[in-house]
C-alpha cells in the first residue's frame, strides 16, 4: 500500500522568521499597517494564532522585528560608507550597495516609515538606525578636519544632511531598474564627495 505523505505544520521554532516574512510579503504588497490582522498574518504564514502570541505580544512587536530585520541590513551597507581612506571610486561602489538594499526592501521601508508616525517604538528604531549611521560619518568628519584632508564643515549639520539626503533620495528615486539605481549612486556620491572633501582630492 503506498504511503501517504503529509504536509507537517511549521515547527513553533521556525514560526517567528514564516510570520517576519508574512508579514513584509502584505507590507510590499501595499496592505497598510493598520488593516493587518493577527489573523491575516497567521494565515500568511501558516502558523496558528495560538502560536502567534507564544512570540509575539501583538502585531505592533511583529512589525517592530521586521523593522530590526529591515534596519539591520541597511546598518551593514551604511558601515562601508564611510570607511576611512577611501578614494572616490570606493565610496561610490559602497554608496551602490546601500542603495541596492533600499531599492531591494523599498516597498516595505515606505510602509514601515509611514507606521512609525504614530507607533513610537517603531519611531525609536528608526530613530536608533539614522544614529548608527551617523557615528562613524561624524568621526570620520572630525578625523579629516583635523588632519586637513575635509573641509572646515559643520559637523553635526553636515551629518545630519548627507543621511537624510540618503534616506530620502532612495524612498523617491529607488524604484527604478539597475540604471537608474546607478545614477542615482552616482548622484549622491557626487553630492557627499565635494561636500567634504577639497577640489584637489577629486580625482
Amino acid at each position: 500500500m503506498p504511503s501517504v505523505t503529509r504536509r507537517s505544520a511549521p515547527s513553533v521554532a521556525a514560526a517567528p522568521a514564516r510570520l517576519i516574512e508574512a508579514t513584509e510579503r502584505l507590507l510590499a504588497g501595499g496592505t497598510p499597517y493598520i488593516a493587518l490582522s493577527v489573523e491575516q498574518l497567521c494565515s500568511e504564514a501558516g502558523v496558528a494564532r495560538s502560536t502567534f502570541y507564544v512570540h509575539f505580544r501583538d502585531k505592533g512587536e511583529l512589525v517592530s522585528r521586521v523593522a530590526e530585520k529591515m534596519l539591520g541590513q541597511l546598518s551593514e551597507a551604511a558601515e562601508a560608507w564611510w570607511a576611512p581612506g577611501a578614494d572616490r571610486e570606493e565610496l561610490l561602489a559602497a554608496t551602490r550597495r546601500l542603495v541596492g538594499v533600499h531599492a531591494s526592501h523599498r516597498s516595505v521601508l515606505l510602509a514601515l516609515g509611514e507606521t512609525a508616525v504614530y507607533d513610537s517604538e517603531l519611531r525609536a528604531i528608526q530613530e536608533a538606525l539614522v544614529d548608527r549611521q551617523a557615528q562613524p560619518l561624524a568621526q570620520l568628519i572630525e578625523a579629516g578636519k583635523h588632519a586637513g584632508t575635509v573641509r572646515d564643515v559643520r559637523t553635526r549639520e553636515t551629518v545630519v544632511a548627507l543621511v537624510g539626503m540618503v534616506q530620502v533620495a532612495c524612498e523617491r528615486l529607488g524604484g527604478g531598474d539597475d540604471a537608474a539605481l546607478d545614477r542615482l549612486a552616482e548622484t549622491i556620491t557626487s553630492i557627499a564627495w565635494h561636500a567634504l572633501y577639497p577640489d584637489e582630492r577629486d580625482s
